[in-house]
């Protein structure tokens, strides 16, 4: 006889936290199968990833919060924000590519120079 069965050889019933444990593994493995289900789903990633930035490119309150008069558009501060930093990285490229080419210049005046703080 093993420890898990009885003396007529039939399973003993759970215990109720071993039952309790059991079922939080089913739910577990069902919502990662979802997960990767909806993962691998194009539409669903679509639909996620507007609904994460819909409310406030349209401007619109997330449901269920109020809307203030008073307070200033969050579309046009996002706007400009993404504005300034598509200008930064812009702005930080060009600075990269002049510096390579400083460094090509100087290079070919004088290599020795280069190494030199």
């Amino acid at each position: 006889m093993t420890e898990h069965q009885d003396q007529h050889g039939e399973q003993p019933t759970p215990t109720l936290t071993q039952q309790w444990e059991t079922e939080q593994q089913n739910w577990q493995q069902l919502l990662l199968s979802y997960t990767d289900a909806a993962a691998a789903d194009e539409q669903f990633l679509t639909h996620i990833g507007n609904a994460m930035r819909g409310s406030l490119l349209a401007g619109k309150p997330y449901p269920g919060s109020s809307f203030e008069p008073n307070r200033p558009d969050p579309v046009n501060a996002t706007m400009s924000n993404d504005e300034v930093v598509f200008a930064l990285r812009r702005l930080e490229g060009q600075v990269a590519a002049l510096t390579a080419a400083l460094d090509a210049l100087s290079m070919r005046l004088d290599p020795a120079a280069v190494d030199a703080p």
